[in-house]
């Protein structure tokens, strides 16, 4: 590796090393405030022409991208990447070779992307604020969320099922975001725009026979249509009301099962708090960006605060790519050797 800390920690951080710098300098702009700025050249790779697929092109120039990234919280990096235009031999084609710096198309860096997506998961932190932080719009971190975020197809129903509503998001056929959860694990299974139950019966749907028995206990408030809901798709299950629409204190189912000629008392607390701290959650969400008006973009956010599992993906630059596979090859040819 180089000697500078500052530009091994940028490197890593795209997944570069110090084999793929041709020349750099680093020079601060503003030292007290952690501002610097690293010029850089990587080496050259003569990619093929992407028009005839003809090898060794020539050089044709040279072009400077600046990107501006946040290392830390109070490092700011300014990387003028030196790209080189290269011509085709054959159909003079010219292209500029790949900065791995950025997106390709966009001006922001693969370590402000991680930044902002990291930072989503927070409930508290808004599109606005993070725009301003990260000197991006707040429509480029509405798009980051709808391409980056890594959401679950289809979760399956748990042993305990919590289901509620909280008043979080309007349109024309409802008001209420409605929230199905693992009662054990505070997990949400998913969420839906509408509590009706017509919606929920088709969103249960996906889900067969025997999938849908696995709820053992089934817990919501008194709203007629999760009663229905309950018996038409979970009739089997124990259910419960709320304490927050019966009594002062948590419900306590208790029943009796057979094993081996031998009866054993077991207990079941039917707790809804965990669904109701979620919600406060949805609401923190929506009052803080002052309502949302995308659903699917809004489900998203949901799920991706709640739910500690969800992650996202960002693609890896074409020579992160070709290192980690470089590296993946020399452990090969190392256990060769070995044998």
């Amino acid at each position: 590796m180089l000697n500078d800390p500052l530009l091994n920690m940028t490197l890593e951080l795209y997944g570069l090393n110090c084999k793929d710098i041709d020349e750099y300098s680093l020079q601060p702009i503003d030292k007290k405030h952690g501002h610097w700025q690293l010029n850089v050249r990587l080496k050259a790779e003569y990619s093929p022409c992407p028009v005839c697929r003809q090898e060794n092109p020539r050089i044709f120039g040279y072009y400077t991208s600046v990107v501006k990234v946040n290392l830390m919280e109070h490092i700011t990096m300014e990387i003028c990447v030196k790209r080189r235009r290269y011509r085709c031999r054959c159909c003079h084609k010219t292209w500029t070779e790949n900065n791995p710096f950025v997106f390709k198309g966009q001006q922001i860096s693969y370590g402000t992307v991680i930044n902002i997506l990291e930072e989503l998961k927070n409930p508290e932190v808004t599109y606005k604020s993070l725009g301003k932080r990260f000197n991006v719009s707040p429509a480029t971190i509405q798009n980051l969320i709808d391409t980056h975020l890594d959401l679950p197809e289809k979760r399956p129903l748990p042993e305990f099922l919590l289901i509620d509503e909280v008043y979080a998001f309007r349109d024309s056929e409802s008001g209420y975001v409605c929230v199905l959860m693992d009662g054990d694990t505070g997990i949400p299974i998913d969420v839906l725009p509408s509590r009706r139950k017509e919606y929920l019966s088709r969103f249960l749907a996906r889900y067969s026979p025997e999938e849908r028995k696995k709820v053992k206990y089934f817990c919501s408030d008194m709203y007629q249509p999760y009663q229905d809901i309950a018996q038409l798709k979970f009739p089997w299950a124990i259910r419960a009301i709320d304490r927050f629409h019966v009594f002062q204190d948590f419900l306590r189912m208790t029943y009796v099962t057979t094993r081996n000629g031998k009866s054993y008392w077991k207990t079941r607390r039917l707790n809804s708090s965990l669904i109701e701290n979620k919600n406060r959650v949805i609401q923190t969400l929506k009052r803080n960006a002052n309502g949302f008006t995308n659903w699917d973009r809004f489900r998203s956010r949901i799920l991706y605060v709640l739910d500690p599992d969800v992650t996202f993906t960002i693609p890896s630059n074409p020579r992160e790519e070709r290192n980690r596979n470089s590296g993946t090859q020399k452990d090969e040819s190392q256990n060769e050797l070995k044998k």
